[in-house]
């Protein structure tokens, strides 16, 4: 409406300064009249026809809804009848807010596209010039405003409402049908607003599909480690117990050596065979001979080889009626159990090196004490950690 106002007084600028200053030149008079009385006589036969309405000033009611900070941007671009603007900060702002403030500010929306479909179109000002007659001066044509434009088709609040309703329910196909309906008499502004609004509801829409997508595939993802893990325990136990059983077993073994060497010790000694009719050859046994070893050893050092090959190894060559007894022992350190196996091992060592050096096996036996006769013995506990080689006669 300013525009057009200002537009009219343009013209009537434009028409006052023809007929002042051009308009004379061009016409024949007997008595041209004074400037002054020129312009009266123009201003005189021009008639000013302004039609203008005091524009009314929207006020609203106090609304406490504005004093809040996350509705300022709303609110301005509201203010500003821009609805596309105002749509989408509502739309962003859902989320945040309490379902009946959105409902609350969604109402505002609405009426203020209401109001503008049902606002009157602006006045026009109409500038009318009547006939200037100048002596012989023919008439001018009265200059008039151009028509005002037809104002677009109020929009029923409720289809708003209803259109509003289907986009926060989900229901996208029914929302671009009823966009479809009213863009027949919608004014183009609000059919943008709320195709915007619906644009950003499907996009929040799809936002959300694809959050659950990823949200369900980490549920599986931790339901199948979950199941690879009670697997690997599973697996972890079955273990346990094949070496819990393979403990056991190694326990009844060493129990049964155990008892085998305690039967060894008591067992009452088998009687000498009748003596042959011939009169037997005397035999001399040697003194009893001992190699060491070291702590949790068998490993059999050059100084004890020498001591079998030459106190032990001769003398067997050199007398055929001698045999030998091998007796392990072990300190008191670590479990009798084990210091039990390991004199044994070492007395097999041993005999394994005469072997090397010819010597039957029929002419050895074995016997392993362990611990249990390190306090019978004495000594130091690199003393106890030894092997006696004792002959005996056949």
């Amino acid at each position: 409406m300013k525009i057009l106002v200002k537009i009219g007084v343009l013209l009537l600028m434009l028409v006052l300064l023809f007929a002042a200053f051009v308009l004379p030149k061009f016409v024949q008079r007997t008595e041209p009249p004074m400037p002054e009385k020129d312009l009266a006589a123009a201003l005189a036969a021009v008639e000013i026809e302004e039609t203008e309405e005091t524009p009314e000033v929207k006020t609203s009611d106090a609304n406490p809804l504005r004093e809040d900070d996350r509705l300022s941007a709303f609110y301005e671009a509201l203010d500003g009848e821009d609805f596309l603007a105002s749509s989408d900060e509502l739309v962003r702002l859902s989320p945040e807010l309490e379902p009946e403030l959105v409902e609350q500010l969604t109402m505002e929306v609405e009426k203020a596209v209401a109001s503008m479909g049902t606002e009157e179109a602006d006045p026009v000002v109409r500038l009318e010039l009547t006939p200037l007659k100048v002596g012989s001066d023919p008439e001018k044509p009265t200059v008039a405003a151009a028509p005002a434009k037809a104002p677009s088709s109020p929009v029923d609040p409720t289809s708003v409402v209803t259109f509003f309703s289907l986009v926060q329910s989900g229901d996208f196909a029914s929302a671009e049908a009823e966009i479809a309906r009213l863009g027949e008499v919608a004014d183009p502004a609000t059919i943008t607003s709320m195709k915007a609004a619906l644009s950003s509801a499907k996009a929040k829409e799809e936002a959300l599909a694809a959050s659950r997508t990823e949200l369900k595939e980490s549920q599986e993802e931790m339901a199948r480690l979950q199941k690879e893990s009670v697997t690997q325990i599973q697996e972890s136990v079955k273990q346990l117990a094949e070496v819990t059983k393979a403990a056991q077993k190694a326990t009844a073994e060493a129990n049964k050596l155990k008892t085998e060497l305690a039967s060894a010790e008591t067992a009452v000694p088998e009687p000498d065979p009748a003596p042959k009719k011939t009169t037997p050859k005397p035999v001399t046994l040697p003194e009893t001979k001992s190699v060491a070893f070291g702590f949790d050893s068998t490993f059999l050092n050059d100084t004890s080889k020498e001591i079998l090959s030459n106190e032990v190894v001769n003398k067997l060559k050199e007398e055929d009626g001698l045999q030998v007894q091998l007796r392990g022992h072990a300190d008191t350190v670590g479990p009798s159990d084990y210091n039990g196996i390991l004199a044994r091992a070492r007395c097999e060592i041993v005999k394994d090196y005469l072997l090397e050096q010819n010597v039957s096996s029929s002419r050895i036996s074995i016997v392993s004490f362990g611990e249990t006769q390190a306090a019978a013995t004495g000594g130091t506990a690199e003393e106890l950690r030894r092997v006696d080689i004792i002959f005996r006669a056949n």
